[in-house]
């Protein structure tokens, strides 16, 4: 099946609405025990980072995600990303957006999350 531009086995998917689920673990687990399917979807990218120091306010792990997905794809590859459902951060004080992204790296359909 394709989601978007990528080949996703359907078991590894759920409609809601107009946008699709994909449950990412299942399927790099699926993948792991199957090697011979690797070449066929492509290759895995973690973005990751040590605990964000207190004067940091975070490392930018998300917008960082976002940004290598948009230049991957300017360059023409079939690029995706999978983004945990984002916190709100420090708001109280002001430092953080929303939840889902704000300005211009925000997450599509930010009332599913």
């Amino acid at each position: 099946m394709k989601v978007g531009n990528m080949s996703i086995l359907d078991s590894f998917t759920t409609q809601f609405g107009l946008v699709k689920k994909i449950d990412a673990f299942g399927f790099l687990d699926y993948l792991k025990k199957n090697p011979s399917e690797q070449k066929k979807h492509g290759k895995v990218l973690l973005v990751t980072a040590d605990t964000p120091l207190k004067a940091s306010r975070g490392e930018g792990k998300t917008t960082t995600t976002i940004a290598l997905v948009d230049a991957l794809r300017e360059r023409g590859v079939d690029a995706a990303a999978v983004l945990r459902q984002p916190s709100m951060g420090i708001t109280a004080a002001g430092s953080k957006g929303g939840a889902s992204g704000g300005g211009k790296s925000s997450l599509s359909h930010p009332e599913l999350i």
